[in-house]
């Protein structure tokens, strides 16, 4: 009788974890099938492909979109199989955005005495992770020290509209602004109320709607902003004398 019990609990375990999987991967699934979000203003557009230059073919990226060593295109004879980034096409789709697309921001809440010490000028590596990602991480790839876990954040642009986020159990949040001037509040049980102001500057740059994704060195500040936003960390304190703080930096 206890064995069968707790066959059923088991399985009633797995179909409860199931559900929100199956829901997200749906939801995933769909935004990739309908295409990119577009806001007012935007339009899309088809470039050559900034990887391969229309060449449908790269011999200085590996599939996985990391450089390859000269030595291994020796050893296979040159290039193999199509530009990770267009599918072997020579051409991307490019969203060209509207004054009005938002700038997605992956943020962080830390408590500034729990911190790193770098991240007064710096942001964590690990930034950009939704909770879904993060609950399959090891705590060493997943965890910010000093992570504040269920902050409330109130973004309020100039017209009054109120944005609220929270941060996970991770101490992340993430959330789109679209360009204009926002108040910044953000409480913490325990620690002082942050209270700034945040500028969003319209994006100028086009969005690559590639396959796979790299940080070209190439790459300006703009372009990295349009492609993968921002980051937002946000330090709290308990004392006059450990004041609250908010950076932006580029994501990493």
């Amino acid at each position: 009788m206890y064995e069968a019990g707790y066959r059923s609990l088991i399985k009633y375990s797995f179909f409860l974890l199931f559900i929100p999987v199956t829901c997200w991967v749906i939801n995933y699934s769909v935004g990739y099938v309908s295409g990119p979000t577009l806001h007012e203003g935007d339009r899309v557009d088809t470039r050559t492909c900034r990887r391969c230059d229309g060449g449908k073919t790269d011999p200085n990226i590996a599939p996985d979109g990391s450089p390859r060593l000269n030595a291994e295109l020796a050893m296979k004879g040159g290039p193999d199989g199509p530009c990770p980034f267009c599918r072997g096409k020579g051409s991307v789709e490019v969203v060209l955005p509207g004054p009005k697309r938002p700038t997605r921001f992956w943020g962080a809440v830390v408590d500034r005495k729990n911190a790193a010490a770098e991240i007064e000028y710096s942001c964590p590596a690990n930034i950009a992770l939704i909770a879904f990602q993060a609950a399959f991480l090891r705590p060493e790839m997943r965890d910010i020290q000093g992570a504040l876990p269920n902050v409330r954040l109130l973004f309020v642009s100039d017209a009054g509209e109120a944005i609220e986020s929270k941060t996970d159990a991770f101490g992340r949040f993430s959330t789109c602004l679209a360009p204009g001037n926002y108040r910044v509040k953000v409480f913490a049980a325990g620690f002082l109320t942050l209270e700034d102001h945040l500028t969003v500057a319209p994006l100028v740059e086009p969005v690559w709607l590639e396959k796979a994704s790299s940080r070209s060195p190439d790459e300006t500040g703009e372009e990295r902003r349009s492609s993968m936003g921002l980051a937002l960390v946000i330090a709290l304190g308990r004392t006059e004398e450990d004041r609250p703080s908010l950076r932006t930096f580029a994501v990493p």
